[in-house]
């Protein structure tokens, strides 16, 4: 019968654990994981089979620990000049992250209703938003300026 001892998991580096067996020279060693959904715990079942297609199996309890922020999808939008009355539409920001996945925010403007014009310069902000690990990614502005 195969014996099952398990490494230590190292993400981006799933390493199978070892598998060794006193009556076969070569023990194939499979996982199937649990999906993940945001940062949550998985769980990976090993199975090991030795020549004589006796198995064995162990679970391991991998923790995602997700330190990093949604990062906004294509870069940061650049500033705008517009023609005097024409206020530009509001825009959606697409963030991507790797719990979140596509998180989609709209933006805050600080313009006014009406026509500007005379060389003024309003802010358009979209709040960084927040993943299922509470990272917060850093707000995005955008300066509209009015000739």
């Amino acid at each position: 019968m195969a014996e099952l001892i398990l490494k230590e998991f190292i993400l981006g580096e799933l390493t199978p654990p070892l598998a060794t067996d006193d009556c076969s020279p070569s023990v194939a060693v499979t996982g199937e994981a649990t999906e993940v959904e945001g940062c949550k715990d998985v769980t990976i079942t090993w199975t090991a089979t030795d020549e004589c297609n006796q198995t064995t199996t162990a679970a391991q309890k991998v923790h995602f620990t997700d330190s990093t922020p949604p990062a906004v999808v294509g870069g940061h939008p650049g500033d705008l000049t517009v023609a005097c009355g024409n206020f530009p539409a509001e825009q959606t920001l697409t963030f991507w992250d790797y719990c979140a996945g596509d998180i989609d925010v709209f933006s805050k403007d600080s313009l006014p209703a009406g026509a500007v014009c005379d060389g003024q310069k309003y802010t358009r902000t979209w709040e960084g938003p927040s993943d299922d690990c509470q990272n917060k990614a850093d707000s995005v502005t955008q300066t509209v300026s009015f000739p």
